[in-house]
């Protein structure tokens, strides 16, 4: 029991392969980091005034974790590590469009993408993510500037699920 839980947790290694050894110990500690973080916020979810949505929400994130770290265990290092960068990409767009657009802080996260695209990929896995940052930035200056998300930033942060009851 206890070495199926050790082998579980432990990342996969690949003898005579250093790098794959290496960016698989990443990507383990990256995909259990927000397996438990899914649970975590998962938790909070529940509480929330949508708990529909957060258990929705969760259940991917936790599914992606999971199914992220399956795969690296059967040595698919390379498709995992493209996974994580997509799934990196998607949130970090999201998340800068629903908080303000290019005028966010969190549009900083599009660097941290192509930096982590560049350690888990290769030159031309950080060099398409750096172009398909510059189209997302581009996107949402121009989903901002014409008005196309419907609602204002304020009412998003009032009603979401994270929301902390400070402007209650």
């Amino acid at each position: 029991m206890f070495r199926l839980m050790k082998n579980l947790f432990l990342p996969p290694k690949f003898a005579g392969d250093e790098e794959k050894t290496f960016k698989a110990s990443i990507l383990n500690a990256v995909l259990w980091m927000i397996l438990f973080a899914g649970l975590l916020v998962g938790l909070y979810g529940l509480l929330s005034l949508r708990p529909l949505l957060g258990l929705i929400e969760n259940l991917s994130i936790l599914l992606f974790a999971a199914f992220g770290l399956a795969l690296l265990h059967m040595g698919q290092v390379k498709w995992v590590a493209r996974m994580v960068c997509l799934g990196l990409y998607v949130f970090v767009s999201s998340f800068v469009l629903i908080t303000g657009g290019l005028q966010s802080p969190r549009v900083i996260g599009f660097i941290f993408l192509v930096i982590t695209a560049g350690l888990l990929t290769d030159i031309s896995g950080a060099v398409f993510y750096a172009f398909l940052s510059l189209l997302s930035v581009w996107v949402i200056y121009l989903v901002t500037r014409e008005g196309l998300l419907g609602v204002e930033y304020e009412q998003l942060f009032n009603d979401a699920a994270f929301s902390t009851g400070a402007n209650a």
